[in-house]
Formats: structure tokens, C-alpha cells, sequence
């Protein structure tokens, strides 16, 4: 996969060519995550496709993970983030528009803790322990089931939103961290797990978002490996 422009057309506070670059192949939960964000936002972007620990990517992120993110808008310094929580918290505070985690109050606290939420525990019990197993031809041990089932009983009590994670109209950096990971799950067979219950619901409400159907392609449900 090619280096991909954002379709979205520049706002009136960004008329130029898009300074922002994403990099990650879209197979990347979090890499997807911050490409939802840069939609949601309306933010022109191009994505960068490269995979983890490459050159290009150890360059940004010493580390070599996904996702990269770097910002240079003609001036003599370059922004270069990694860590995807670093890269949505930027974004909010650079650009004036937010998803909630520049929020004051408890509700930014909430955006943040479903943020980190993800990234400790729901990214290790969903894609270690069954969707890089299934994808690798293994079998899911029954420990790992179980700990799937509890995490989703879990996740089904702490949702207090009527239409998102959290309440309110659109979706906050909560429903952009938490769905890719989901939709992962969903496209294997151990998926059956979310039928029924809110965040059923909420899955299908979000793949109506404009943002998740442009982040699709490369994505595992689309066929995509990592």
C-alpha cells in the first residue's frame, strides 16, 4: 500500500497542502486510531504505510512502534511525536478542535482514562491473547476466553453513554481508542463474544461513522495482516 492522501479538502484554517504526516500500516490499531481522529477532526493528513521497526519508522520512534506522527507547517522546526495518547493530546491542543481529552473537568479525565484503558488492557487481552493467535493459526486457550468475557462484561459497566462511550452527541478520543481494537475482535471468530448488549450497538453506530469507513482498507476484517 502507497502512501494514501487524506481525501478530506482543507479548511479554511488549513488551506495548504496537508502538513501532517501519519505513519503505520493501517493493520495498526493505534495508527488507526489517530487516522479516525485526523477525520473526525477534519484534518488532511497522508498515511505512510510502513510496519513497525522499519528504518523509516525506527527514524521517528527509537522504539520502532506504531504509530509516528510528524507536522511541519513551513516553519524552520519539524514536529516529530510517537505514542498515540501524545499524538491525540497534540492534535487537540495544536488545531482548537477536540475529541475531549483538551477538556477541562471530569469529562477530559474520562476521555483520558478510557485512553489509557485501551492501551493497558483492552489492546493486551484483545490482541495478544486472541486476535494474533487466531491470525497466526493458533488455538485461544480457555484462560484467555475467559479473560476476554470478563473484559467485556467490564467494558459493557464502565460505557455511560447513550450513543458513544461517553455521553454526548459525537464521539471523543474513548470511542476512536477503544473501536479499532473491537473491530479486530469482531473479524475473528472469537468475535461472537459482542453479540448483543451496548456495545453492540455502539460498533454498529460507529461503522456508520464517515471517519471508520476511509480507515477500513488494510484493516484485519478487510483482510489485512500485521
Amino acid at each position: 500500500m502507497a502512501s494514501v492522501q487524506s481525501s478530506l479538502a482543507p479548511t479554511p484554517s488549513h488551506p495548504l497542502k496537508p502538513a501532517i504526516n501519519l505513519y503505520g500500516k493501517p493493520v495498526s490499531t493505534f495508527t488507526r486510531t489517530i487516522a479516525l481522529g485526523l477525520h473526525e477532526l477534519s484534518l488532511p493528513f497522508t498515511q505512510h504505510p510502513h510496519p513497525p521497526h522499519s528504518e523509516t519508522i525506527t527514524a521517528l520512534n527509537p522504539f520502532g512502534l506504531l504509530p509516528a506522527l510528524t507536522y511541519n507547517d513551513g516553519g524552520p522546526e519539524r514536529v516529530v511525536l510517537f505514542e498515540a495518547l501524545a499524538i491525540a493530546r497534540w492534535l487537540e491542543d495544536t488545531f482548537g478542535r477536540g475529541l475531549g481529552l483538551n477538556e477541562s473537568g471530569m469529562r477530559g479525565v474520562k476521555v483520558h482514562q478510557w485512553a489509557s484503558l485501551c492501551a493497558a488492557q483492552v489492546f493486551r487481552i484483545v490482541e495478544f491473547g486472541v486476535v494474533k493467535p487466531v491470525l497466526a493459526g493458533k488455538e485461544v486457550g480457555q484462560e484467555e476466553k475467559q479473560k476476554l468475557e470478563e473484559l467485556l462484561r467490564i467494558l459493557e459497566g464502565l460505557i455511560e453513554g447513550d450513543q458513544w462511550i461517553l455521553p454526548g452527541d459525537t464521539p471523543t478520543w474513548a470511542d476512536l481508542f477503544l473501536y479499532p481494537i473491537l473491530a479486530d475482535l469482531e473479524a475473528v471468530p472469537e468475535g461472537k463474544a459482542l453479540q448483543g448488549g451496548q456495545l453492540k450497538g455502539w460498533m454498529v453506530r460507529m461503522k456508520q461513522r464517515e471517519s471508520v469507513r476511509r480507515t477500513y482498507e488494510g484493516t484485519v476484517a478487510d483482510g489485512g495482516r500485521p
